[in-house]
């Protein structure tokens, strides 16, 4: 966890190593796997002892809204609506969304190379005329959020025309104004 990170821990340990001994600050610093952090002292006593500090970061996810790839026209298949994204968070946020549809929700996760990750939760639907105009809404949970973040999204349903009737004969169809003879 500490890729990234070494500086800010280095400076931690000095200060409760400072508070511990009174004394001189760390010699040694040096970043360990899983938050771990240790530091040597070497007081003027001649005696020496490491001290292993773990700190817990929370980075604070970036969370936006992106909109399926493809509209939504009523009758289709089920189809991608939208997909909530909380991008680098520590620890993993929480995603959901709020919603009356009667969709499904798929999420994918990815832990990016610092430690952080990456949520996507997709939300499948198949679209109908009675969700136009509904919200979709993501809410993101996190720790270093200070309440629920959440991101409202409304649906765009497209009707799809169907002409009825039968098919006007040739002596009924209008010329193509391309190929209209006009009288100058």
């Amino acid at each position: 966890m500490s890729r990234g990170y070494g500086p800010l821990q280095c400076v931690a340990a000095v200060k409760l190593s400072q508070q511990l001994l009174s004394g001189p600050a760390a010699q040694e610093c040096r970043a360990g796997p899983k938050d771990a952090m240790e530091g040597r002292e070497a007081p003027r006593t001649g005696w020496s002892w490491r001290l292993r500090l773990f700190l817990y970061f929370k980075m604070e996810p970036k969370v936006y809204v992106s909109a399926g790839p493809t509209a939504l026209l009523d009758g289709a298949s089920e189809s991608l609506v939208a997909t909530c994204i909380a991008e680098r968070g520590l620890p993993v946020a929480e995603v959901f969304w709020e919603t009356q549809l009667t969709g499904r929700s798929e999420r994918q996760s990815q832990v990016e190379a610092d430690g952080t990750t990456s949520v996507h939760l997709h939300y499948m639907w198949q679209p109908q005329s009675q969700g136009q105009g509904q919200l979709l809404t993501c809410v993101v949970r996190h720790p270093a959020l200070q309440s629920d973040f959440h991101i409202p999204y409304t649906l765009s349903v497209h009707l799809c025309v169907c002409v009825c009737g039968p098919t006007p004969g040739p002596a009924e169809r209008l010329p193509h104004p391309l190929h209209s003879q006009r009288a100058l």
